[in-house]
């Protein structure tokens, strides 16, 4: 009688239970859009994002601009160089348009290869499911991804 009678209610747990299930802790989740994602069970909208190699995510502004660019990477640029004794991997997420280009620049890129960390440019969509896939096996992977259209 109890279900019947509140059935929005049930619907919301429902709801609210495979949202939960589908969006894993620490992952991007199920729902991948220009504009919009999950990451970490919390949607992300309106900035790009840059998760590093501890799992903080650190919102960024729109990082196909150099300045903005310029900027994470003297910011995190200590973090990102620092050798280590394991393979680590950061993967940069294009956007969803074929017209979305994100790049490092080579002196980025030197540094980076210089300090042992594998980079990987790829659309966001790819670049989201090759993190999740990394992350899931325990390897250490940042990623710089563009969620704005």
């Amino acid at each position: 009688m109890f279900i019947w009678r509140h059935k929005i209610l049930l619907l919301f747990v429902l709801l609210a239970a495979g949202y939960w299930y589908y969006n894993k802790a620490g992952q991007f989740g199920i729902i991948a859009n220009p504009g919009l994602i999950i990451y970490d069970r919390i949607p992300v909208a309106f900035f790009d994002l840059y998760i590093d190699f501890d799992g903080r995510n650190l919102p960024q502004d729109d990082i196909r601009d150099p300045g903005v660019r310029d900027y994470w990477w003297r910011e995190n640029q200590a973090m990102l160089v620092v050798p280590a004794t394991h393979e680590r991997t950061l993967i940069v997420g294009q956007g969803f348009a074929p017209s979305d280009e994100v790049r490092l620049t080579d002196e980025q890129g030197n540094a980076l290869r210089m300090a042992g960390v594998d980079t990987k440019v790829l659309p966001t969509r790819d670049a989201m499911r090759m993190y999740n896939t990394m992350k899931s096996a325990g390897r250490a992977v940042a990623i710089l991804v563009r969620i704005k259209s």
